[in-house]
């Protein structure tokens, strides 16, 4: 335990002094703006505190996998929408990052780590400093604005893909809950819920706690009953958003070198589901996605990217269907990884870049420790 959270340190330190040695940003004397700290205290992930006394969710076997002195564990950095303009489809979720901070962060990476792709992140060995970009979900900006961004850096990445939401032109669940609080109001859409005293604050709160143990039959429900409040059916509100991609889109992927990834059928939390329910949103899913990629799906991201949902079964399914690697967010650091074929992602959301260094790796080593003395 104890030569283990002295490595991160020392880890951590050897980051913070290479940061001032880089010349980027903060790093070489410029000094953060006042928000600086609020806005760190948000970066990485949606990973909520675990409290002392409370246990972290078990992943997996709870073999925790701590990289080996001359390994380098891998930086996974996580995106969704990439766009300036706002949408009531995600004002609520807090999922979209201007482009301009996209291409800095990208730059910063290329110029501070050795980039991988998604093959590469399974091999042996990996570089000294490898970071993998990843995205999220179904927004067409991905390929307009991130792919050229990557193809100016020469940087690869995978994607995680929603096929039904494709294929079906179906609307993201979350993405109906933002318009839907935004037009009709967080009361109004709690009470769809059952929520008869909702306080929160958005869509992404009312997802966070009141989602993750529906079942299949009562989210479709709720989307009918929305969509009926909204006056809309989902395909038309999907088409008219111009957000999502289509199917033809996928062929696309290849031209800026993206792999395809899986991120469920539906993306729907895993933990209440029964093991036909997590063989339709994962098995099915990866074979629906390399018949309409044309790609090898050998990885998954579980939806929500929380442990809660790496449950023993959906890490079965995923496991025993093909998968090779399995993603999180967390924004916790993969020197000390929850299983051998799990790993964390961090999401830079639009952090400032010269804020990057403390982002994406002092904050992860430090939630890190935290959980593991909580």
């Amino acid at each position: 335990m104890i030569a283990g959270i002295m490595t991160d340190l020392a880890g951590t330190i050897a980051v913070v002094n290479e940061g001032f040695r880089s010349g980027e940003g903060a790093w070489c004397g410029a000094s953060p703006t006042p928000e600086a700290p609020a806005a760190l205290l948000r970066v990485g992930g949606a990973a909520p505190i675990i409290r002392r006394g409370q246990s972290a969710p078990q992943v997996g076997d709870g073999t925790v996998r701590q990289w080996s002195r001359g390994r380098h564990a891998p930086m996974i950095v996580v995106y969704h929408d990439l766009s300036t303009a706002r949408s009531p489809l995600t004002d609520q979720i807090n999922v979209t990052t201007d482009p301009d901070i996209f291409r800095r962060h990208v730059q910063y990476f290329a110029r501070n780590f050795d980039l991988i792709g998604p093959d590469d992140l399974t091999s042996d060995p990996l570089p000294k400093r490898p970071l993998l970009i990843t995205f999220d979900d179904v927004y067409k900006s991905v390929l307009e604005v991130g792919g050229p961004i990557l193809r100016e850096f020469n940087a690869q990445s995978i994607w995680f893909i929603n096929p039904e939401s494709v294929a079906a032109e179906t609307l993201p669940l979350d993405n109906l809950l933002s318009l839907a609080v935004v037009q009709l109001g967080g009361v109004a859409v709690a009470g769809l819920l059952g929520v008869p005293r909702w306080t929160g604050a958005s869509a992404a709160d009312l997802i966070s706690a009141h989602l993750p143990t529906l079942s299949y039959a009562h989210i479709q429900e709720l989307k009918t009953q929305v969509c009926k409040r909204l006056g809309q059916t989902e395909s038309d509100l999907r088409r008219q958003s111009n957000m999502f991609i289509e199917t033809a889109d996928l062929q696309r992927l290849r031209h800026y070198r993206i792999g395809a990834g899986n991120h469920s059928l539906t993306h729907t939390f895993f933990r209440a589901l029964s093991p036909a329910e997590l063989d339709t949103e994962i098995r099915v899913s990866r074979e629906m996605l390399e018949h309409l990629t044309g790609q090898s799906v050998t990885y998954l991201a579980i939806p929500y990217g929380h442990e809660a949902d790496a449950t023993a079964a959906a890490l079965d399914t995923a496991r025993s269907s093909g998968h090779t690697a399995i993603f999180l967010v967390h924004g916790r650091s993969n020197y000390s990884m929850p299983a051998n074929d799990v790993y964390y992602r961090v999401a830079p959301g639009n952090v400032r870049p010269e804020l990057l260094p403390v982002s994406i790796h002092i904050l992860p080593r430090l939630r890190t420790l935290r959980d593991r003395f909580h």
